[in-house]
């Protein structure tokens, strides 16, 4: 069974969780999952079994966060926001075309190094070349609503840079396995700091 969960936070809470940045936002959605692998697991790089996505401000004032889960996150009280858990449908991968939405870090490398993607046709392509892989071709045009590159400090001190693309359009899936293995998973890099939460709606 999977999840799909809302979290929102207003200001005064986010003022008292001291959320300034995508390293802190981190870490409140990480501390929302108790971390139920091995040792080994661990070492193997398995994924904790969530991903999620900071969607912004609300019409209302609030943050609202969305996330996809192998088992529902810990409620805690204390200014903690307001969350919603809902159950997804036994059905909801068995679809042929999605609507989606995506927040990505597009990144490339070049000359041996890993590097932004800034350019709106590159990061088009990016999605475009890789969605094979991911079990899904795009249907269309792949929008293109905002790009922004943030940097930050992380934990002991590190600086993390982001490109976050956020993308949308029309998807067919091709291979059923690997597109639910994808999106439970995440696409592409970044995936602790809110990247990759591929947002899917079943169309007819």
């Amino acid at each position: 069974m999977y999840f799909a969960s809302a979290l929102e936070l207003t200001k005064r809470e986010q003022a008292s969780l001291k959320i300034t940045d995508d390293y802190s936002l981190h870490k409140l959605i990480y501390n929302l999952f108790d971390d139920i692998r091995t040792p080994e697991e661990k070492a193997q790089g398995k994924s904790r079994g969530f991903v999620f996505s900071d969607r912004g401000v609300t019409s209302g004032g609030n943050r609202r966060i969305l996330m996809l889960s192998n088992r529902p996150p810990a409620v805690k009280s204390g200014g903690r926001g307001s969350l919603v858990v809902k159950d997804l449908p036994e059905d909801f991968f068995e679809k042929k075309l999605y609507r989606f939405q995506i927040t990505a870090n597009t990144t490339k490398t070049q000359s041996g190094k890993i590097v932004s993607i800034h350019s709106h046709d590159e990061i088009k392509n990016w999605l475009v070349s890789r969605s094979q892989a991911w079990g899904f071709s795009v249907v269309g045009e792949v929008g293109v609503n905002s790009v922004d590159v943030l940097k930050f400090r992380a934990q002991k001190n590190n600086l993390v840079t982001l490109c976050k693309a956020d993308l949308f359009g029309v998807l067919c899936v091709s291979d059923p396995k690997i597109f639910k293995d994808s999106v439970l998973l995440g696409l592409g890099p970044g995936k602790a700091f809110g990247c990759g939460l591929l947002q899917i709606l079943p169309l007819k």
